[in-house]
């Protein structure tokens, strides 16, 4: 050991361990302090050691240490500045038990402790060292001062190890005061963090979804535009294209219209003293007026897109105006059973461009006669206020299917609704022009809907003085010629006159064949019938529901209707005949003005044999239905032949007529020995009325049932003949007969001999020649 004088007392240094141990003058010293230099050993071996107040002197063998290791006391432990064990000290050991735990918020990570020695034998010299680990690397010595204070600790998690020694250099293991855990602050914790992690990926994403969008927009509004000048110059040469056509229609228009009025108005020519020629002449005249205001329009409505067209008042006397224009469509209303009210005030006059105005109330009223159905009604009102010189036009019409978002595009070019793509052909072009006529004159044009009603609603304010020093003279009030031949009305005998005398001819056989004509314009429906009365006998029908009517009563051969009709339109009608047992062996030939690909390919689907578009051919249609009904009676002759089969597989018969007669023919076949078997048991299981029954058999096969039955016994027999050894007598119980005589006069009639004879002659043409 090595002896060390200090001023603070005298040190034991252990050579191998390097432990001090401290001595001072509660040992025994006489002071705590020594003069630098004063030692010396004796030969005794005894150390001698000089102070201020004397010496000291002692055998270093004769000097035992302390062993003993006191225990700690935690006197004070404050956490974040609250004291917590302050009515409970706690005493330390170094034998491991629970530690306790404590837990700081960020704001709060701070704490202190006081240490004491439980040692009663010169405390003062222990010594006390500390170590919060996960935060000091090393130990931290305080001497004799068991203060310990930790200030701004990070967060996390830590553990509190404090170590104390007997003052003469023996030390104890490190022994664990608490564990301690120091919180983030809430924004900074790893949850938060991850929110802000999500967050600003989250605002990544979003902001690049935000410029990607924006990007795309970019580009969309460019293609857009890009589009939109296509579809405009697309549309600019389509008009210019219908204009240079409706420029080239006009001179041909002329030649037919003069022709036609010239034959009208010649007494002499024989074609127009002809009752029926003069009504077709009339009404070529109409169609070609109607064309020729179509053209018009066309070109009206192109110079009105370019700015070309102008106003041209006059002093007009509004009130006849309106009224006769209006009273124009009164037979129209009559004759499709339209209640239709005409309101005009009285006394109405100003300056305005008649020409357009008419072409303005023309186009409304014959709008609302167009998409409103039979029973419908229309109104026309008309008032004027004085005061504010407003002129007000209402043309309202009921049935009305449109809907609200409708309404917006109603002036739009080309704008057709489902509605009228289902019921009506359109061009869409009408009330566009109509737009552009009253902006033009300088009025507005409203449309509202109420229950199944909408309403036109035309606002003009009337110049009641002289404009451009003009008199005030009153032209012309009545409408023009033109309106009245658009909307005039030719009579034409009714479809239940014409069904009637069409019954007749049937009864008196003047035809082979009758065919059921359905269509809503009675016009068309007149000159078809025409065209096809010499050889056929037509029935007619003015919708889908009428010619069902017709069908309930009456079996035609051949069936034509038109697509776009009221209350029934023909693709339902066809999909209603084609599905019912008794009429869908009945030829269904579609004639329409919608003539696309996609037209026919719907109108096959729902089962027509034939899709004519308009306008067709007189021959093309007088072709199509004789080879309509040349394949019935191909088919009528395969069913009456003697070699008719039991199976239809191979033969040339729609697939809904070889279900009927394969299904009806299989029936015969199990009670064919029933002498009972007769049409009310055909009827029973086949679940149809007789009438059907009887319809079905006698399109098909041009036979009764009764002789049907009567066939299928026959044929039979033949083949029992042929191919088994039975007697003519078991043949002809065995397939029903129960009258011998009958038998054979049946059998003789159609294989024109005695069945003995029958089979003789098929075994001699079966036999070889040897």
């Amino acid at each position: 050991d090595i002896w060390v004088s200090t001023n603070k007392g005298l040190a034991r240094l252990n050579s191998e361990n390097l432990a001090i141990a401290s001595f001072r003058e509660s040992d025994g010293l006489q002071s705590n302090e020594f003069s630098d230099g004063a030692v010396w050993r004796s030969p005794t071996g005894h150390i001698f050691f000089g102070g201020i107040y004397g010496f000291n002197f002692f055998l270093p063998q004769s000097i035992k240490g302390n062993t003993q290791q006191p225990n700690l006391l935690v006197s004070i432990l404050q956490m974040g500045g609250q004291t917590l064990n302050a009515n409970s000290l706690q005493i330390l050991s170094t034998t491991p038990g629970e530690i306790p735990a404590y837990t700081l918020e960020r704001k709060s990570n701070f704490f202190q402790i006081s240490l004491k020695s439980m040692s009663y034998l010169n405390p003062e010299k222990n010594e006390f060292s500390y170590k919060l680990e996960g935060l000091d690397k090393n130990w931290n010595y305080s001497g004799a001062m068991g203060n310990v204070m930790y200030n701004n600790i990070p967060p996390g998690k830590y553990r509190m190890l404090v170590r104390w020694s007997n003052g003469e250099g023996i030390w104890t293991e490190g022994a664990d005061v608490f564990m301690l855990t120091v919180e983030q602050y809430i924004w900074l914790s790893y949850p938060a963090i991850g929110l802000y992690f999500l967050l600003v990926l989250g605002s990544a994403y979003a902001f690049h979804r935000y410029r990607k969008n924006k990007l795309q927009m970019r580009y969309q509004l460019a293609m857009e535009h890009l589009m939109r000048e296509k579809d405009e110059n697309e549309h600019q040469q389509r008009i210019n294209f219908f204009t240079n056509i409706a420029h080239e229609i006009q001179t041909p228009l002329t030649m037919i219209m003069g022709s036609v009025e010239h034959f009208l108005a010649s007494k002499k020519n024989e074609l127009a003293r002809s009752k029926e020629s003069n009504y077709f002449l009339s009404i070529v005249h109409q169609h070609t007026v109607r064309l020729t205001y179509l053209v018009q329009q066309l070109l009206e409505f192109r110079k009105a897109e370019a700015g070309y067209l102008k106003r041209h008042d006059d002093y007009v006397d509004l009130s006849k105006m309106l009224k006769g224009l209006a009273e124009l469509f009164r037979p129209q209303s009559e004759k499709s059973v339209r209640p239709y009210t005409i309101n005009v005030q009285e006394g109405i006059a100003g300056f305005i461009d008649k020409d357009k105005f008419e072409k303005i109330l023309y186009n409304l009223l014959s709008n609302a006669f167009k998409h409103s159905d039979l029973h419908d009604a229309v109104l026309f009102d008309v008032s004027y206020t004085e005061g504010d010189q407003l002129l007000k036009i209402k043309v309202s019409n009921s049935g009305c299917q449109l809907k609200q978002h409708d309404l917006d595009h109603l002036f739009d070019r080309f704008f057709v609704t489902d509605e009228q793509k289902q019921k009506n052909f359109s061009t869409g072009i009408g009330l566009a022009f109509t737009k552009e006529l009253v902006n033009l004159i300088g009025a507005d044009i409203k449309v509202t809907l109420r229950e199944n009603w909408i309403d036109f609603i035309l606002s003009v304010h009337l110049e009641a003085a002289a404009v451009d020093g003009k008199e005030d003279e009153v032209i012309t009030s009545a409408p023009s010629y033109v309106y009245e031949s658009l909307v005039k009305q030719y009579d034409q005998p009714s479809a239940e006159q014409e069904n009637k005398n069409s019954l007749i001819d049937e009864l008196h056989q003047r035809a082979e064949h009758s065919i059921l004509l359905v269509e809503d314009e009675p016009e068309l429906r007149y000159l078809i019938r025409n065209i096809l009365k010499d050889q056929y006998i037509v029935y007619e029908a003015g919708n889908g529901n009428e010619a069902l009517s017709f069908l309930r009563k009456t079996i035609p051969d051949l069936i034509i209707s038109d697509v776009m009709m009221p209350d029934m339109d023909g693709l339902q009608l066809c999909t209603e005949v084609k599905n019912t047992p008794a009429t869908a062996q009945i030829p269904f030939i579609i004639l329409s003005a919608r003539g696309t690909v996609e037209h026919k390919a719907e109108g096959y689907e729902v089962g027509a044999d034939a899709y004519i578009p308009k306008p067709f051919h007189i021959n093309y249609l007088h072709v199509r239905i004789r080879k309509l009904l040349d394949y019935k009676l191909k088919m009528q002759h395969l069913i009456k032949d003697q070699h008719i089969s039991t199976q239809f597989v191979d033969a040339d018969i729609e697939d809904a007529d070889k279900k009927f007669l394969e299904a009806l023919l299989n029936v015969i076949e199990q009670n064919l020995n029933e002498p009972d078997l007769n049409a009310a048991m055909l009827e029973d299981a086949l679940a149809i009325s007789k009438m059907q029954l009887y319809r079905k058999l006698k399109s098909l096969a041009g036979m009764t049932p009764a002789e049907f039955i009567k066939r299928i016994r026959l044929k039979h027999a033949a083949d029992m003949l042929l191919a088994s050894q039975y007697t003519v007598s078991e043949i002809f119980y065995r397939t029903g007969f129960n009258n011998r005589s009958y038998f054979f006069r049946e059998f003789k009639k159609i294989y024109q001999c005695a069945p003995n004879e029958y089979r003789q002659r098929q075994f001699e043409a079966n036999t070889p020649i040897l």
